[in-house]
């Protein structure tokens, strides 16, 4: 099957539009099609096969039968894909009747379902309210950042608190960041020292979090330094 619809080469696009036509005549229904857009298709697809032959043939070979050709695989094309289109678009038309006319599939997107694991995360540079998250999907420190098959982001959360709650309500998000290091920003009016709790889940492409990361105690720094460029798309 030519890797694309219709072929370009010549002998090529003659083997595709000739199958196109012996699959879709017997019942031109079940390709969301009527008998008369049939007929005319395959008697463009004649006219053009015509053509093919006389050009390639020395004896018959002329300017006039060269334009033709051209003439006429213009107008075969134009009517084919129109046709094809409808096809594609039929209900009733599946994957493998597609392939039997050698039409272009289109690659359904993977869906990947919820995340099942939690990453491991440690804390890294603090400068004013600024938190950097580094993730890992493995404890191991040699793990490489790479995230889980699946997972298209990561979701933070954060508690302000000298002790840890229980009570996941009580944990804010704080934004979203599809990188493997996250820098999480807090309010200014938080002065040097507060203790915060930051959570951290996988989330799959439809934003789908699974299960958030043993809260990790950090402290805020304090100081001017702020949020300029997020890493993460930040809660309003």
């Amino acid at each position: 099957m030519a890797s694309t619809f219709p072929p370009r080469r010549e002998n090529d696009l003659v083997i595709a539009v000739n199958r196109v036509v012996d699959k879709i005549t017997p019942s031109p229904e079940d390709w969301g099609l009527n008998s008369s857009q049939v007929a005319l298709l395959g008697s463009d697809v004649s006219e053009f096969v015509g053509f093919v032959d006389k050009c390639n043939d020395p004896v018959t070979r002329s300017p006039f039968n060269i334009l033709s050709k051209s003439v006429s695989r213009k107008k075969m094309l134009k009517n084919l894909l129109a046709l094809m289109k409808v096809v594609q678009a039929f209900p009733g038309t599946t994957d493998p009747m597609r392939e039997e006319l050698g039409l272009n599939i289109k690659k359904q997107p993977t869906q990947h379902g919820v995340p099942t694991v939690a990453p491991f995360v440690t804390i890294g540079e603090r400068a004013g309210n600024v938190i950097t998250a580094h993730l890992r999907s493995e404890a191991s420190q040699s793990a490489r950042k790479t995230k889980p098959v699946g997972v298209k982001s990561a979701f933070a959360f954060a508690y302000i608190g000298q002790e840890q709650s229980s009570d996941p309500n009580d944990y804010k998000f704080m934004g979203s960041s599809n990188r493997n290091t996250m820098k999480i920003g807090f309010p200014q009016d938080l002065p040097a020292g507060t203790t915060v709790w930051i959570t951290i889940g996988w989330a799959n492409e439809r934003n789908q979090v699974g299960p958030l990361c043993q809260p990790v105690m950090t402290s805020i720094v304090g100081g001017n330094m702020q949020l300029q460029t997020p890493a993460m798309k930040i809660a309003a």
